[in-house]
């Protein structure tokens, strides 16, 4: 990612992080099936890359149990914030958060999933995702959940 995509990707998200969550409600019918499809078992340790607020935390935390690990990714600083919140209300004490660019983290490996869900800037990214896979171990499961934005006219009416 550039710099300049970046900075606005930070400014885009400064402006949503509090009411990001109430927003995303059209999504969370498919959160529980991407969770589900990384079969996570208890002790595993998995990545949640641009976690934004966390919503994916107590459903990863159900799969990983309190013996697992979670590491959350996340470029926004304000939705690291609403998500460390989370984490410190929940009490969860196996949730380790990094701020910053998937790109430009240092990814813990080897681990056992990784999760991206509706964060097209990974998803799209040759080097984030190529980080992904490099810090799976060999039994290591991916799983990227989310839509692509319609071009042209379509567009207007779809996005």
């Amino acid at each position: 990612m550039e710099p300049g995509q970046i900075e606005e990707i930070k400014s885009r998200y400064r402006k949503h992080a509090t009411s990001y969550d109430t927003a995303s409600r059209a999504s969370d019918w498919l959160r529980p099936l991407a969770v589900a499809r990384l079969g996570l078992k208890p002790g595993e340790t998995v990545l949640d890359l641009g976690c934004g607020t966390g919503l994916s935390f107590e459903l990863l935390e159900q799969g990983v149990g309190p013996e697992g690990r979670i590491i959350g990714v996340e470029l926004s600083p304000d939705m690291l914030a609403v998500a460390r919140g989370k984490v410190v209300e929940q009490g969860w004490t196996n949730v380790t958060l990094i701020e910053g660019s998937v790109e430009e983290a240092v990814l813990p490996a080897p681990v056992d999933a990784v999760l991206t869900f509706f964060t097209p800037e990974i998803a799209i990214s040759d080097h984030a995702m190529s980080m992904a896979l490099a810090a799976l171990g060999p039994e290591g499961r991916l799983v990227a959940a989310g839509v692509k934005r319609a071009e042209g006219l379509w567009g207007i009416f779809f996005n």
